[in-house]
C-alpha cells in the first residue's frame, strides 16, 4: 500500500501543478483525488546551519488546501544526489511523524514505473534522486498544515570549493509559485571563508568574521528553475582566490570562473586611505526633490569617510566651484566644513559636464592613493564643451593618474551614451536613477561596498592557460566585505597559477594561487560558468555596438551567443518567435542589427526613456553574477520591464526553442536532425537512454519531445500521447 501510495503521490505532482515539488509535496491519495488547483504552496522557509562540511538543515513548509474537501494526503521530499541524510526528523503541525526514506535504486525503480504506466515523463528529471515519504494524514477542508523536516548533510567539497544544494528545482512540476521564499544558510569554518557564491540565485552575503558567512535569499511568487546552490572556498592567505571551470569538449576553449576575495577585517582595523571627489550637478533642472536628494547622498559619502582619506566636492552649473581649492585630509573639522558647504549648495544655471570633469581629475593629481570620481548629472552638456566626442576624449586626457569614474545620470534627459563611454574609458561603471527612485539611496547603496579599498589597480593571470576574453576587462578594485568576479575562456586545460597583482597601500603585491582547469565535459555541474561567460559577453558586444557603431562581425557573435545560450535582449527577443529559422543566421544578424540601430530605438537613441533603458540592460549583463536560469528565459524590454519568453527555456546548459509544439536544440543542424536516433517516448531505448545517460535525461522528461544534441549524437524525442487510464 505504501508503494501504490508513493506512484500516485508522484503522479499527482504532474497531474497538479499546484502540488509544487519545491521541496516536498503533498500527495492526496487515490480515492480522494482533488480538482487542478487544490493546493497552494504559502511559504517555504530554510534555515541551514552549516560548520566545516555538515549542513544542520530545517525546511518549513506551509500548504493550503483550498478545496471544499477533507482530504488524505502523504509528503514527499527528493533527496539531493550527493546527500547523506542522518539525524532525520519530520514534524506535521509540531507533532513528529515517521518517514521512510528510499535509496537512489529504489527512487530510481519507483519513477521509472510511474513513467511507465502513467505515460507522464517529467518525472525522469528527479531520476538520481532519492525520496522521503510519510504515512498518510488528513489535511482539512480550506485548511493549512506545516510541515518541518530536520536533518544533517555533508556537504560535497571538491578541492578548495565546498557546496550546499537545496532542492527547489520545481520548473517541470509547477505553474503556480511560492508565494513566500525565504532561504537562510549560515557558513561557520575552523579555517579562513574567502569567496562566497551562488550560481543560481541573487543572495545578500553578510560577512562578519574571517570565519563565517551568512546567505540570504529572498523571493515571493516564485517558479523556481534551479536548486538553490551555495559554494565557498577556504584560504589561510590574506587574499584568496579560486577557479570554477567547465569545457563542453577537447575541441572548444574551456570557461573558467574566478572568485577572489580578501579577509574581512576588524571595524577599528587599519585600512587603506583613498580619495574621492564627489562631483554634484546643480544645474536648473535640478531644483526641488533632486537637489535635495542629491545632497543628502553627497552628506551620505562624507559621513562615510574614514580618517586618512582626502576629498573634495565639485558643485557645478554652467560654472564649476569646488569646496576648497585642493584636496582636503578627512577629519571631524573638514566633514563640518563639508557639510556646511553642502547646505549651501542651490539649483540654477546650465550644464558644463566637461569643465567640472576636469576639474575633478585635476583635483585628484597623483596622490598615489586609490581615487574615486563620484560624478552626477540629470541633463545633457549646455554650456562650455558641449560635443560628447570631445568631452569623452578630453576627460580621457585628463586621467592621467588612473582614477576611477563612477557616473549616475539622473532622470531620463542625460546623455546615457555618453555617460558610458566615460565610465568606460575610465574604469568605472555607470549608474542610472530612474525619476521614481530616490537618488540617496542609490548612492549610498553604491558607495557603502567601496568604502575600505584592501588591493587596487589590480591585475590578473593566469599562468599556463592562454587566458582570452576576460570579464570584467578592467578588473575592479577589491574592497573589504566584497569579493571580484571574473569570466573568461582558456584554451590550455590541466594545471594552472592564478596571479593577482595590486596596490596593497604603497607597495605592489602579488599574490599566487594554484588551479585547474577542466580537460573535457562530465557533467553539467559547472555549465553554469559557460552561460555565466555568455551573458557578460554578449553585455560586452552590445556595449562596443553603443559606442564605436554598428560592426557586422560583433553582430554575428551576438546573435550566435544569443542562440546558443538563450540569452534574449530587446535586438535578439525576436528569436523566440516560432517563425524565426534558428539556422538562418544571415538573416537573423541583419534582423538583429535593424533593431539595435533602428532609427528611433534601440541604441540610436542617446537620451530618453528607452535610451536610459537600454543602457541599463546591457549593464545587467557586464556585471551579471548569476548565469541564466533554467526555465523559461526574461530579459529587460525597451521600457525597462522585465519580460518572459515562454518560447525559450534553458535546460541542462542548453537553451531550446518551442517549435511547432516541440522543443529544438539550435546547435542541431538540418544534415544532422535527417540523421537523429529517433526515440519514441516510454519505448524499451528511451528508458534504456534515461537510466544509462544521465546528460540525457532532462531533455527525456520534456513532456512535449524534442530534438537535442548530447555528446555529437542527435536524438529525436517524440512525444507521445498521454495515457487517460
Amino acid at each position: 500500500m505504501k508503494r501504490f501510495s508513493l506512484l500516485v503521490a508522484l503522479l499527482l505532482a504532474c497531474l497538479f501543478p499546484s502540488l509544487a515539488l519545491a521541496q516536498g509535496m503533498f500527495i492526496p491519495q487515490e480515492h480522494r483525488i482533488a480538482i487542478r488547483g487544490a493546493f497552494a504552496i504559502k511559504s517555504v522557509t530554510v534555515d541551514a546551519s552549516i560548520r566545516d562540511q555538515v549542513a544542520e538543515v530545517q525546511i518549513a513548509q506551509v500548504f493550503r488546501n483550498l478545496s471544499s474537501q477533507p482530504m488524505e494526503v502523504s509528503y514527499v521530499f527528493p533527496v539531493p544526489p550527493d546527500a547523506v541524510l542522518n539525524q532525520f526528523v519530520l514534524l506535521i503541525d509540531g507533532k513528529e511523524v515517521p518517514a521512510k526514506i528510499y535509496t537512489k535504486e529504489e527512487a530510481r525503480r519507483i519513477y521509472e514505473s510511474i513513467v511507465r504506466t502513467r505515460k507522464d515523463p517529467a518525472i525522469l528529471e528527479y531520476m538520481g534522486y532519492g525520496i522521503v515519504q510519510t504515512n498518510v494524514f488528513p489535511l482539512p477542508a480550506y485548511g493549512e498544515r506545516k510541515i518541518t523536516l530536520r536533518y544533517s548533510q555533508v556537504c560535497r567539497r571538491e578541492r578548495e570549493i565546498t557546496e550546499f544544494v537545496v532542492p527547489l528545482m520545481s520548473g517541470k512540476l509547477s505553474s503556480k509559485p511560492i508565494e513566500e521564499l525565504k532561504i537562510t544558510a549560515r557558513i561557520d569554518n575552523p579555517n579562513r571563508i574567502k569567496s562566497v557564491y551562488s550560481p543560481s540565485y541573487s543572495v545578500n552575503i553578510e560577512r562578519f568574521s574571517d570565519n563565517s558567512a551568512v546567505v540570504r535569499c529572498s523571493a515571493n511568487q516564485i517558479v523556481p528553475g534551479d536548486d538553490f546552490r551555495v559554494l565557498w572556498s577556504l584560504s589561510e592567505k590574506p587574499i584568496g582566490a579560486s577557479v570554477i571551470s567547465f569545457r563542453a569538449n577537447d575541441r572548444e576553449d574551456g570557461y573558467f570562473l574566478l572568485l577572489a576575495s580578501p579577509e574581512v577585517k576588524a571595524a577599528d582595523s587599519k585600512v587603506m586611505p583613498k580619495t574621492v571627489v564627489f562631483a554634484l550637478d546643480r544645474s536648473g533642472s535640478m531644483a526641488g526633490q533632486k537637489i535635495e536628494q542629491s545632497r543628502n547622498a553627497l552628506k551620505f559619502v562624507l559621513n562615510n569617510l574614514r580618517e586618512g582619506d582626502t576629498f573634495n566636492i565639485i558643485a557645478y552649473d554652467d560654472r564649476v566651484e569646488t569646496f576648497k581649492p585642493e584636496l582636503q585630509r578627512f577629519n571631524e573639522e573638514s566633514r563640518a566644513q563639508a557639510l556646511r558647504f553642502v547646505e549651501s549648495i542651490n539649483d540654477g544655471g546650465s550644464t558644463n559636464i566637461d569643465g567640472a570633469l576636469k576639474r575633478a581629475f585635476e583635483l585628484v593629481g597623483d596622490t598615489g592613493r586609490p581615487s574615486y570620481i563620484i560624478f552626477m548629472t540629470d541633463g545633457l552638456p549646455t554650456a562650455g564643451v558641449q560635443n560628447p566626442g570631445v568631452i569623452a576624449k578630453n576627460a580621457k586626457e585628463a586621467n592621467r593618474t588612473h582614477a576611477r569614474l563612477f557616473a549616475f545620470g539622473v532622470g531620463f534627459d542625460v546623455n546615457a551614451r555618453l555617460l558610458d563611454q566615460l565610465t568606460t574609458e575610465n574604469s568605472g561603471a555607470s549608474e542610472y536613477v530612474r525619476p521614481n527612485e530616490n537618488i540617496e539611496s542609490v548612492v549610498a547603496k553604491f558607495y557603502g561596498r567601496m568604502t575600505a579599498p584592501v588591493l587596487t589597480h589590480v591585475k590578473l593571470d593566469i599562468a599556463n592557460a592562454d587566458v582570452n576574453r576576460l570579464y570584467p576587462r578592467d578588473i575592479p578594485d577589491l574592497f573589504s566585505g566584497s569579493q571580484i568576479i571574473a569570466v573568461g575562456r582558456y584554451r590550455t586545460p590541466g594545471d594552472a597559477t592564478i596571479r593577482l597583482t595590486g596596490r596593497v597601500g604603497d607597495r605592489e603585491q602579488t599574490f599566487e594561487f594554484p588551479a585547474q582547469l577542466a580537460r573535457s565535459y562530465h557533467d553539467d555541474t559547472y555549465a553554469f560558468v559557460e552561460k555565466l561567460w555568455a551573458t557578460r559577453r554578449v553585455g560586452e558586444i552590445i556595449n562596443e555596438l553603443d559606442l564605436r557603431g554598428r560592426n557586422q562581425e560583433l553582430i554575428d557573435e551576438l546573435v550566435r551567443l544569443s542562440t546558443k545560450h538563450g540569452i534574449l535582449t530587446p535586438y535578439t527577443a525576436f528569436l523566440a518567435d516560432e517563425r524565426t529559422d534558428l539556422i538562418a543566421t544571415r538573416e537573423n544578424a541583419a534582423e538583429a542589427q535593424d533593431r539595435a540601430f533602428k532609427l528611433g530605438s534601440g541604441l540610436s537613441n542617446v537620451t530618453g526613456e528607452d535610451a536610459v533603458y537600454a543602457r541599463m540592460g546591457k549593464a545587467d549583463m557586464q556585471r551579471a553574477a548569476v548565469a541564466p536560469s533554467q526555465g523559461q528565459q526574461r530579459y529587460r524590454d525597451a521600457k525597462g520591464n522585465y519580460k518572459v519568453e515562454e518560447n525559450v527555456q534553458v535546460v541542462g546548459n542548453k537553451a531550446m526553442y518551442r517549435r511547432s509544439n516541440r522543443w529544438v536544440d539550435p546547435s542541431v543542424t538540418a544534415e544532422e536532425a535527417k540523421k537523429a536516433e529517433v526515440v519514441e517516448q516510454f519505448s524499451d531505448r528511451y528508458f534504456e537512454l534515461a537510466r544509462n545517460n544521465s546528460n540525457l535525461r532532462r531533455y527525456l522528461a520534456m513532456p512535449e519531445g524534442c530534438t537535442v544534441k548530447i555528446d555529437g549524437q542527435v536524438y529525436q524525442i517524440n512525444a507521445a500521447q498521454p495515457s487517460k487510464g
